[in-house]
């Protein structure tokens, strides 16, 4: 999906994640082989514990690939179990 102005002007009033969502392990290699296919540059991935360590599993399989992918870590949790100092130190 394009994010033009006129797609997101009013997503804040949207409940959900109009951009989709991902449950479940998928193959890395196979998520990988797709940002490159599809020449991707930049990855956000937003979520908690299970997420971030994907992130960390993708980050280091594009490294390895010596790929130039951006991927960015975004904490989230509807847990408050993310520490407030461990956020602003990082």
């Amino acid at each position: 999906m394009d994010l033009k102005p006129e797609t997101v002007t009013n997503i804040h009033e949207m409940g959900g994640s109009i951009l989709g969502s991902s449950r479940g392990p998928q193959p890395i290699d196979e998520i990988v082989d797709t940002l490159e296919r599809m020449n991707i540059g930049i990855l956000f991935m937003i979520g908690g514990d299970g997420t971030l360590v994907a992130a960390t599993k993708i980050a280091d399989s594009i490294t390895d690939r010596g790929l130039k992918i951006s991927l960015v870590g975004i904490p989230k949790t509807i847990d408050n179990d993310i520490p407030m100092e461990s956020v602003l130190l990082n």
